[in-house]
C-alpha cells in the first residue's frame, strides 16, 4: 500500500510528491490544503513543494502561502517568503504582504523577502521604500540583497538609483558589487550615475571594479567620454 500524500510530506519526500503531481496535478490541490496542517513538518514541505512548480501552484496556492507569512515559525514565514518569490510575478496580489517581512526580526527571513521580491518584480511606492530602507541596514548581506533585487526590478526601480550610487562607497566589497550591477539593470536612463561608476574603478576590490567596467560598457555610448578621460590617468 503506497504512502498518503499526507505521510510524504510529513517525511519530506518531495520527490515521490512531485512526480505524483507529474502525473495527476489535481494532486496540487490537495498539496495545497495540506498547508493548513497542524504538523509543522507537513507545513513547511507544502509551501517547499508549492513554491518548486512554481506557477503550477496558481493564484489559489499564492493565497494560501500568503496566510503564513506571519507564522509565529520563523522557518515557516522564511519558506513561504521563498517559495512566493519562486512562483515569481503570479504572486504580484501578495507583494504588500511580503514586503512587511523586509522588517522581520530573523535575518535570514528578511533576506528571503527582499530576494522574492525582486522576482516577483512589481515595484509599487512600498516596495521601493523598502528595499531603500534595507540599502541602509546594519548588516552586509541585507544590503546585498536589497541591491540586487532592486536591480531585479529593472527600470521600474530609477527612482533607487541615487541610493545605489551611494551604494558603491559601501564598507562591503559584496554591496558595492551588486549596486553596480543593479545600476546596470535597471538600464540605459542610468547615466546620472556614470560619474560615480567611474571613480568606483579605483575601488580597491577588483570584483568592484570588474563589475563597474561591465556595467559602464553596458550603459554604452553615453559613457565614452567619461572613459576617454580617464585615459589620461598617471595609473
Amino acid at each position: 500500500m503506497s504512502a498518503t500524500l499526507e505521510n510524504l510530506l510529513r517525511d519530506a519526500r518531495t520527490d515521490l510528491v512531485f512526480s505524483r503531481i507529474e502525473k495527476d496535478p489535481t494532486v496540487i490541490d490537495e498539496v495545497i490544503k495540506l498547508v493548513d496542517s497542524e504538523i509543522r513538518s507537513i507545513r513547511f514541505n507544502s509551501i517547499y513543494v508549492l513554491g518548486e512548480i512554481g506557477k503550477k501552484a496558481s493564484e489559489k496556492g499564492v493565497l494560501k502561502i500568503a496566510n503564513y507569512l506571519n507564522d509565529n515559525d520563523w522557518s515557516i514565514r522564511r519558506e513561504a517568503a521563498r517559495s512566493l518569490g519562486k512562483i515569481g510575478p503570479l504572486a504580484g496580489s501578495v507583494i504588500n504582504e511580503l514586503t512587511k517581512l523586509t522588517k522581520d526580526p530573523e535575518l535570514s527571513v528578511k533576506g528571503a523577502a527582499i530576494i522574492a521580491i525582486g522576482k516577483i518584480g512589481v515595484a509599487n511606492a512600498e516596495v521601493l521604500k523598502s528595499l531603500r530602507a534595507a540599502l541602509q541596514d546594519d548588516n552586509e548581506e541585507i544590503r546585498a540583497q536589497a541591491a540586487e533585487s532592486l536591480g531585479m526590478l529593472g527600470s521600474d526601480a530609477f527612482e533607487a538609483i541615487s541610493d545605489l550610487t551611494s551604494a558603491l562607497h559601501d564598507p562591503h566589497w559584496e554591496v558595492r558589487t551588486n549596486a553596480a550591477r543593479a545600476i546596470s539593470q535597471i538600464g540605459k536612463e542610468t547615466v546620472k550615475a556614470i560619474p560615480a561608476l567611474i571613480n568606483a574603478l579605483g575601488d580597491d576590490d577588483w570584483r568592484v571594479r570588474f563589475r563597474v567596467m561591465e556595467t559602464l560598457a553596458q550603459i554604452g555610448e553615453p559613457a565614452i567620454p567619461h572613459l576617454l578621460k580617464i585615459l589620461k590617468n598617471k595609473n
